[in-house]
């Protein structure tokens, strides 16, 4: 489903159930969890996924499906990003972090009105992020929208250029580089039919990854423009996310959260444990911070550690949410 925000930018929204946020509210969603009654006996929580770099919200489909199986009195909506899909892409425009962040804060806004949460107690409202889409939604939190809870998983919140993965591809992102690569390098992937672009994806990622996963690398190699949109936003990230006194002057605003749950991994390349150990000097003294690092090395896991683009394999998806999320949800 494709919508026009408020934020003025083109995004593209997957919603489960259909139309659970955006919709009409009688028959969004049905409840059979007690831990979500509000006073009025109105139970309506909705979860929005913000992604990661490149933001095609297919790549979380499986995540979402596995929300709906286990919590399903919750809605999940995934958000995309502006440029980073076929549906969503204008060869006239690019799109920054912070472009892609004010369109985020556009959709909530959007929400909020159609809602009236203002005057509705009955509505609650979390946000999760993976790795960029983390730091969209904790510049969210800080913007005063009243969330319940707020999952970063594998989140780039900080110090994105000095991270082990940073210093190795700056340079792929920087100006004339990336046309180079959007332009020539991509020119060959559109020459390959579809069905090898699946069979590629396939091959260099999880086993288990779903149909969404290899439609969604196929939508991204379709056109050149897609890939230079994630590679400038990825530029953008490496300038904008240096330190956390800068992106987070003050952190006081988590302490209005119910639960702010911060999930990390040891291998990691784009969430060293610098960055790691950091999360907790700041966050560790408001109560309502948990931090999860899994090891993935514990009997009868067979994946070992999970790497930081977990949403691309069911398998891992499962592993983070059965971590991070449904324990606290």
């Amino acid at each position: 489903m494709i919508r026009k925000v408020a934020a003025g930018f083109r995004t593209e929204l997957l919603e489960f159930p259909p139309h659970c946020a955006f919709g009409p509210r009688p028959t969004c969603l049905s409840s059979t969890s007690s831990s979500t009654t509000t006073a009025t006996g109105q139970n309506y929580h909705v979860l929005f996924v913000f992604p990661g770099n490149p933001g095609n919200p297919r790549f979380y489909v499986p995540m979402a499906r596995i929300l709906r199986q286990e919590r399903p009195y919750v809605g999940v909506v995934l958000v995309g990003f502006s440029g980073h899909s076929g549906d969503s892409f204008s060869v006239w425009e690019t799109y920054s972090v912070e472009d892609q962040t004010a369109m985020c804060l556009g959709v909530l806004r959007e929400f909020y009105t159609l809602h009236h949460m203002a005057e509705d107690p009955s509505v609650m409202v979390s946000v999760a992020g993976h790795s960029v889409g983390a730091f969209i939604a904790m510049m969210a939190a800080r913007t005063q929208f009243p969330f319940t809870r707020i999952f970063l998983l594998t989140p780039t919140l900080h110090g994105l250029a000095l991270s082990p993965n940073g210093r190795q591809r700056s340079w792929m992102l920087q100006p004339g580089v990336r046309h180079v690569i959007a332009c020539v390098l991509l020119f060959f992937l559109w020459l390959l039919p579809r069905r090898c672009l699946h069979g590629l994806s396939r091959r260099f990622h999880h086993k288990d990854c779903g149909p969404e996963y290899t439609e969604a690398v196929a939508s991204l190699a379709s056109h050149p423009f897609i890939v230079f949109n994630a590679m400038r936003m990825g530029h953008t990230e490496m300038r904008r996310m240096t330190t956390l006194e800068r992106n987070f002057p003050t952190t006081d605003f988590v302490d209005g959260v119910e639960q702010v749950v911060f999930y990390t991994t040891p291998i990691d390349q784009w969430v060293p444990p610098e960055n790691i150990a950091a999360y907790r000097a700041e966050f560790g003294r408001y109560k309502s911070c948990v931090f999860v690092h899994d090891e993935g090395n514990e009997e009868g896991w067979p994946h070992g550690p999970i790497p930081h683009d977990w949403c691309t394999g069911t398998a891992t998806s499962r592993r983070v949410l059965e971590k991070a999320v449904l324990p606290y949800l």
